[in-house]
């Protein structure tokens, strides 16, 4: 994340800290960014921007107007203008708090040098470590609960076999199973992946995937091999009972839960891709 502090009347940027590693004049933007919004202010007749996206990146706005000061930042464009504007404020308020309380006790102070502000570029970085630690922390929290809901979908696959497959069928889709569990276990080669190994599957027991260290394991590799093998139980039970059959037990076992769920899945990511395979007929 990107900050600027302006002189929301000259223009003047006070300070900047670059956290994105952006090649760019940070004078020339913080004009540009200060001219956009006195246009949204006197033009438009509104109070000022609050959030735009440009160049591939999201800019949040908080005025500190009694200061006459801007506070602007920049991130990437997927992340939440509620998350960049909370962290700004933080900064805002922080800022206010050790350089001036009150806006004539600013006046007294901002006399056009940006020289004393300089040091407070460290305050920001200390932020900034805080909440990376935090994104981790929230990161682990989503890979587990992704975890939790691939469990269950996978035992309630377990579910669909004992209850609607029976004789050589599933005695076939067992072994089919097992067959790619072997393969799976076997591809398991670099270090980044080794986690994966944890995964277990009997036909006793079903599939175990809750042994995994979420703090360990790659955040962009779970989703994507728990998806592969969701679609995989999928294929092997539509081979063995045909679509029709196959649909009423879904119906009947899987559905209610996705439905039940949707917002967790909506959280997680997970809505599209779960849905996009059990509604996929072939």
């Amino acid at each position: 994340m990107n900050i600027w502090i302006v002189d929301n009347e000259s223009g003047v940027t006070i300070l900047y800290k670059d956290s994105l590693g952006l090649e760019i004049d940070e004078d020339l933007v913080s004009g540009l960014l200060t001219a956009l919004n006195l246009f949204s202010e006197h033009e438009l007749d509104q109070s000022g921007i609050e959030s735009i996206d440009m160049s591939g990146l999201k800019w949040v706005y908080s005025h500190a107007q009694e200061y006459n000061l801007l506070f602007i930042a920049a991130d990437k464009k997927e992340t939440h203008a509620e998350i960049i504007r909370a962290r700004l404020i933080v900064i805002k308020k922080d800022f206010l708090f050790h350089y001036a309380k009150t806006s004539s006790e600013w006046k007294e102070k901002w006399k056009g040098s940006v020289k004393p502000f300089k040091s407070y570029g460290d305050q920001i970085d200390e932020f900034m470590v805080q909440w990376k630690e935090t994104e981790k922390i929230e990161s682990y929290g989503i890979l587990f609960d992704s975890l939790g809901v691939f469990q269950q979908i996978l035992n309630i696959c377990a579910t669909v076999i004992e209850k609607y497959i029976s004789g050589f069928r599933q005695e076939r889709i067992y072994r089919n199973i097992e067959n790619f569990y072997s393969r799976f276990i076997e591809a398991i080669q670099s270090d980044k992946d080794k986690e994966l190994s944890k995964i277990k599957f009997s036909k006793e027991h079903g599939w175990n995937i809750l042994n995994i260290n979420v703090s360990i394991a790659d955040p962009q590799t779970i989703p994507r091999v728990f998806l592969d093998i969701v679609k995989m139980m999928k294929n092997f039970i539509f081979y063995e009972l045909g679509n029709e059959k196959a649909l009423d037990a879904f119906s009947e076992e899987l559905y209610p839960y996705l439905l039940n769920n949707w917002n967790q899945l909506q959280q997680l990511d997970l809505e599209k891709p779960l849905f996009s395979i059990f509604l996929n007929y072939t």
